[in-house]
């Protein structure tokens, strides 16, 4: 998983969330950023690397497909555009 770069294949989970919080959870745009940015947060706290240190030694299998082996965090970048990303599909929900 290559979180340190701008885009990634996460990024469209992102913008589905996104999506899903605004058109099925019936969030404002503001509301849903929060709940983002909570996540966001807690992606990049101490203990979900160690979950991903935890997956990998007990389901490598899937840590491999996932990438969760290598993960070490996103950086600041990729955690910019993750927002961007679910803003678009939030604004995009709220359409739906």
């Amino acid at each position: 998983m290559n979180s340190q770069s701008l885009f990634d294949l996460w990024s469209w989970a992102h913008f589905g969330s996104g999506v899903l919080s605004t058109s099925i959870f019936k969030l404002t745009v503001p509301w849903a950023v929060v709940v983002h940015q909570l996540w966001e947060i807690e992606e990049n706290s101490t203990r979900m690397l160690k979950m991903a240190k935890f997956m990998t030694t007990y389901c490598p299998s899937m840590s491999k497909t996932l990438e969760w082996d290598t993960y070490k965090g996103d950086s600041p970048t990729n955690t910019a555009s993750d927002t961007l990303f679910f803003m678009g599909g939030a604004l995009t929900g709220q359409l739906c």
